[in-house]
């Protein structure tokens, strides 16, 4: 899969339901996950989850995309990713 899409993906909502399932299936093809949601806990623990069992990299950053600032920080938790 990232041949055809690249070697990251964005997941908001990543931490519970459908948003974890996402993450789960991206990650299981080998695909590194950046990854937000609000609560700070699950998430944590899918970033871990993805690690341990499939080997991805995984960034998080606890966000409410509802707030302002949330584009400025998805951008400086992004930056460094090719």
């Amino acid at each position: 899969m990232n041949s055809s899409y690249g070697p990251w993906a964005f997941v908001n909502g990543g931490s519970e339901g459908i948003g974890a399932e996402i993450g789960n299936v991206l990650a299981e093809s080998g695909i590194n996950i950046c990854m937000t949601a609000r609560n700070a806990g699950a998430l944590d623990k899918q970033r871990h989850h993805l690690q341990q069992t499939y080997g991805v990299e995984v960034l998080t950053s606890s966000i409410d995309l509802g707030r302002a600032d949330a584009v400025g920080e998805i951008i400086e938790l992004t930056k460094d990713i090719d």
